[in-house]
């Protein structure tokens, strides 16, 4: 398969993304297949209903502060009449209780529940595509090293083992040893 954005050949299924541009190549196929039509349907995206549950719960929390918390105050600092006051402070809290059962007797939302449901798939793809680009956890914990063996050579008879020369001293040897032969 090549890319279709910059025409990179993808050489493994394992690859998620194009080496050279960087598109997310896991659905592409999948796209392709659908004729380069999206793979979900345009009115998933959100609901064009006025009476839906989210909206009723948003009316009834707008309500109930408009009306009991701001409201009814208010008039009781503005000195109006008692009366008003009292259906103030009343109606604020009883119509906001009455909405919000309304809201449960109204259908439940499916763009709330499929919006869930993509937000769950695109996790999932992200962590699928995490786990497909990076390499198995190597840890190696502070218990478990073991610095690794230094190798010594058994002195020759007649040598007493000593430290290693210094590069330059090896080096001058070398050079002499080419000289003489």
């Amino acid at each position: 398969m090549y890319c279709p954005r910059c025409g990179q050949e993808r050489h493994t299924e394992a690859t998620s993304f194009c080496s050279r541009c960087g598109l997310f190549l896991d659905h592409i196929e999948e796209v392709m297949d659908n004729g380069g039509n999206p793979l979900f349907e345009p009115g998933e995206a959100g609901s064009d209903r006025l009476l839906s549950r989210r909206n009723v719960r948003i009316f009834t929390l707008f309500w109930f502060v408009i009306v009991t918390v701001i409201l009814t105050p208010i008039s009781a600092i503005l000195e109006a009449p008692e009366e008003i006051t009292a259906i103030l402070g009343l109606i604020g809290p009883v119509i906001a209780l009455m909405t919000l059962i309304l809201s449960f007797l109204l259908p439940q939302d499916t763009s709330s529940s499929s919006g869930r449901k993509k937000r769950r798939e695109r996790r999932e793809l992200r962590e699928q595509a995490e786990r497909k680009g990076l390499p198995p956890e190597q840890t190696v914990f502070a218990e478990d090293f073991v610095p690794p063996k230094r190798e010594t050579r058994e002195p020759v008879s007649g040598e007493r083992p000593t430290a290693p020369p210094s590069v330059t001293e090896e080096t001058t040897r070398h050079l002499k040893l080419e000289e003489d032969d």
